[in-house]
């Protein structure tokens, strides 16, 4: 069944229209903490081993206009989620914490939370985003240039990592 928005998983578990949902991060663990559902597995664990591992949750997005009007201020910006990903990786369960204070979600759930976050685009982030586009298309979500296309297609289109510090 398709709930349509993240924020009917909860209420739909709730009222029992449903009997078990699959979300992202926080929502499987909120329900557990409320004591209306448990986690069962995380994607990443899921069989093919390796297959849903940096699965693409959440994204930066800059409009064109800024990019080309204020690329320091991006550069910026794309320097501090850098390094505030690298943190909460290094500190998953304190990260886990601030963001459940900051989103109004019990600490327990923020504690719980499995979510990474990659500093880069990785062959398993690429491939999830290329399932993530098939998904979206075969649901007909799409009316432009994004229509039946692949990962390798609307890369160009989607992806600009000019911004990254990538070492070199």
């Amino acid at each position: 069944m398709d709930l349509k928005e993240t924020s009917n998983l909860l209420a739909s578990l709730t009222a029992g229209q449903v009997e078990a949902v699959v979300g992202p991060s926080p929502f499987p663990e909120v329900a557990q903490t409320r004591g209306i559902g448990k986690v069962l597995v995380n994607l990443g664990e899921l069989p093919p081993a390796g297959q849903w591992a940096n699965f693409p949750c959440c994204v930066g997005v800059a409009s064109e206009e800024m990019i080309a009007k204020h690329p320091e201020v991006v550069r910026a910006f794309v320097a501090l989620i850098s390094r505030v990903g690298a943190w909460c990786n290094a500190h998953p369960q304190q990260a886990g914490e601030i963001a459940a204070q900051w989103i109004g979600l019990p600490p327990e759930a923020g504690r719980k939370s499995s979510l990474v976050f990659l500093g880069s685009f990785n062959d398993s982030w690429l491939r999830g985003a290329d399932t993530y586009l098939r998904i979206l298309d075969s649901m007909n979500k799409f009316s432009g240039s994004l229509r039946h296309k692949t990962m390798e297609q609307a890369r160009p289109l989607l992806i600009n990592d000019s911004f990254l510090d990538t070492g070199k």
